[in-house]
């Protein structure tokens, strides 16, 4: 899943849309969206979508893992 561009010294990270996130968390559109609201998961808002950094959702991941 790691996909970077370089752009001179400027990495630019992967941006994923909430399909995506959605596919990756195997959960709702709504649970993302609410996720979102409450400050869990960090997105960015282009136009009327949302955009997530791959690495954000990375640490989402690893934040809810059962130890």
């Amino acid at each position: 899943m790691k996909q970077r561009e370089t752009s001179g010294n400027t990495e630019i990270e992967r941006m994923l849309t909430v399909k995506q996130v959605m596919e990756i968390l195997n959960v709702s559109r709504i649970t993302i969206h609410r996720a979102v609201k409450r400050g869990e998961l960090k997105a960015y808002k282009f136009g009327a979508a949302l955009r997530f950094k791959e690495s954000d959702i990375k640490a989402f991941i690893e934040a809810h893992e059962k130890k």
